[in-house]
């Protein structure tokens, strides 16, 4: 019934379940039936809302004459009522999990239930807000007359309280993707966050004796940059860079975190009172020290005021083109396309100019050809073979101009493997050729999952050092854009985490890894959905990183993703599984007593025994742990290995 200059609503059936009516003319609603579960009455001239049902879930009353709310119902989950004349609002429900009350006459909040989630409460008359929920990931204050804010939740996403009267601002938590804190009376801030834009960064750390007396900030601060002049000094007219990893040590030389430098090429580690270690990691970028002091680590004592150091980083000598990532988007399904895009060149465009070559690349497994990718290069094709021609690899997209569309074949099964081989040149010259060649495989599926996770290799053979290659795919498939995306990540502890490197993305992104766990956000990437953008509603981000030394059969290396888009909850993706290869079968030292078959096994194997008794079968692995027992009744049984790792191993049969 919306946009129908309505005046009146008729008698509304027993039954109705949801009520569409905004944009009319109305004035007064009548009783509403008990069977309702969502109101949207935008829009209208009501001056009051009659009894909710209490079964109502959504009411959507926005831009009406409301002065007031009438009590809320328990099952309520969602409150609009923006752009109303509300002084107060009645006492929030247990379960309420959005409210949105801007442009009101608000001038204080109730105190807001422990399941909130989002509150916007934007152009009121509100002088303080109420203690904020833990579970609060969204919060909109701007235009008040806030003087501060309660402590942030830890993992709170988007916060803008632009246009207050903010004099000091609290920490701000590592999980901020969306910050908007201009138009304060705030001076100093007491961290840096690296999704901050450069007004705010601008923004000095709070130190003892500031102007407002805010409570002085500690952490570590410092700024990757070349030094123009070689004075060894930060100046003003120094080139700042941005992407820079940067890691921090305990006095035990343990790793505590790593971030990047942001886009004014700032740093900051929020780590209190105690010495630490920094370091500037150039392992596979092309820079390295200016200046004797500091280098590329440093000391750094945390006082009352924290810590600063800044590193100067200048090109290597000579150029490093590298093939810095493979991968593939869109589903690998038989007789669909998808795109496979190598991400390639130099490693750092502003260290190098004038370098020509070509890159290179081969493709095997159940794949056709059809095209460049829109925007990318043409390739010269040789059978299988793909060559590009590059006159000048800094005019070069790296991530976008090696980029191919193929058909998966038809008959093509689940399982396939596409294998990629690529190489780039010249190699005289180029300070690394650790990086000049790489290979990448990814399958072929029957049923997709548009949020998977994949690594390459799998399987490895003992004492494997090298990199494991990880690919988190997303995809909306709602019915709305994602405002913003967030991957978190456990990584296995058999994972060297020194080794870590984001090597490829689809969007623009920040990376947090502290101590093992690993969050990736994707603030404002406002991916279309699926149905309305089919190939815009995919995104990915790829990492590697090597596993420790100690790794050892039969031992498998799990990882698994968890994808949030906004306030929904995470989408699991499918776990990944590393093994180490050994010889293949069990070691049968009871051949007297037992038939074993087959042997060497793929996973399930049967066995027969001499005697018809019931008797004990155990399993071990190489070092002598027990993986694996089962009864054997009758002298004959199946035994089901499969979730043991490729190996050799020994049985054993107790009466």
């Amino acid at each position: 019934m919306g946009q129908n200059n309505l005046t009146n609503l008729p008698l509304l059936p027993n039954a109705l379940v949801s009520l569409h009516c905004a944009k009319n003319n109305v004035s007064n609603l009548t009783s509403l039936p008990n069977t309702l579960i969502d109101l949207y009455c935008s829009v209208n001239t009501l001056s009051v809302l009659p009894t909710l049902p209490n079964g109502l879930n959504e009411l959507t009353a926005e831009s009406n004459q409301l002065t007031n709310l009438p009590s809320l119902p328990t099952a309520l989950k969602t409150l609009r009522c923006n752009s109303n004349y509300i002084t107060n609002l009645p006492t929030l429900n247990a379960g309420l999990l959005f409210l949105s009350c801007g442009n009101n006459l608000l001038t204080n909040l109730p105190i807001l239930p422990n399941s909130l989630t989002t509150l916007y409460c934007a152009q009121n008359d509100l002088v303080s807000l109420p203690t904020l929920p833990q579970s609060l990931t969204d919060l909109d204050c701007k235009q008040n007359l806030l003087t501060q804010l309660p402590g942030l939740p830890n993992a709170i996403q988007s916060l803008s309280c632009s246009y207050n009267n903010i004099n000091c601002f609290l920490t701000f938590p590592s999980s901020l993707t969306t910050i908007e804190i201009d138009n304060n009376y705030a001076t100093c801030l007491p961290n840096y966050l690296p999704d901050m834009d450069l007004a705010t960064l601008a923004i000095p750390l709070c130190s003892a004796g500031n102007a407002n007396g805010c409570p002085v900030s500690g952490g570590i601060i410092g700024y990757v940059y070349t030094d123009k002049n070689s004075n060894c000094l930060k100046d003003s007219g120094d080139i700042e860079l941005k992407n820079i990893p940067v890691k921090i040590y305990d006095g035990l030389n343990n790793l505590l975190g790593q971030t990047y430098s942001a886009i004014n090429g700032l740093y900051y580690f929020p780590q209190t009172f105690n010495t630490y270690n920094v370091v500037v990691d150039t392992t596979n970028i092309p820079f390295t020290q200016q200046c004797i002091y500091p280098g590329l680590d440093s000391t750094v004592t945390v006082g009352a005021n924290g810590g600063a150091i800044n590193f100067n980083l200048i090109c290597k000598p000579s150029f490093d083109l590298g093939i810095q990532a493979i991968g593939h988007t869109q589903i690998v399904f038989p007789g669909e396309a998808h795109t496979i895009n190598i991400s390639a060149g130099l490693t750092h465009l502003y260290c190098t100019s004038n370098i020509s070559g070509t890159v290179t690349f081969t493709i095997s497994g159940p794949v056709t050809y059809f095209s460049p990718a829109p925007g990318a290069l043409t390739p010269a094709i040789l059978g299988n073979v793909y060559t590009y021609s590059v006159g000048d690899f800094s005019t070069i997209n790296n991530i976008n101009d090696f980029r191919l569309l193929f058909i998966t074949n038809p008959i093509a099964t689940a399982g396939n493997s596409i294998t990629i081989v690529a190489n780039i040149d010249p190699i005289i010259g180029d300070n690394d050729l650790s990086n000049n060649t790489s290979t990448h495989s990814y399958l072929v599926y029957n049923s997709h999952d548009p949020n998977i996770k994949e690594v390459y290799p799998i399987d490895v053979q003992p004492g494997f050092n090298d990199w494991l290659t990880y690919s988190i795919h997303f995809q909306n498939t709602g019915n709305a854009p994602a405002f913003n995306i967030r991957l978190a990540d456990t990584l296995d502890n058999m994972l060297d985490l020194e080794t870590f490197q984001v090597i490829n993305y689809s969007h623009q992104n920040i990376i947090d890894l502290t101590g093992n766990i690993l969050n990736v956000r994707f603030p404002n990437i406002m991916l279309p959905d699926s149905t309305s953008n089919p190939s815009g509603s995919i995104g990915y981000i790829q990492y590697r990183i090597k596993p420790k030394a100690t790794w050892a059969a039969p031992y498998k290396i799990k990882n698994t993703a968890y994808i949030y888009f906004d306030y929904n909850s995470p989408i699991v993706t499918n776990s990944t599984y590393n093994s180490i290869l050994v010889p293949t079968g069990l070691n049968n030292q009871t051949e007297a007593l037992a038939a074993l078959y087959p042997n060497p096994t793929n996973g399930t194997f049967t066995i027969e025994l001499n005697s018809k008794e019931k008797q004990l079968l155990q399993v071990f692995d190489i070092t002598g742990n027990e993986v694996l027992s089962q009864t054997i009744e009758n002298g004959k049984s199946i035994v089901d290995a499969n979730h043991l790792a490729a190996g050799i191993y020994n049985i054993s049969i107790k009466r």
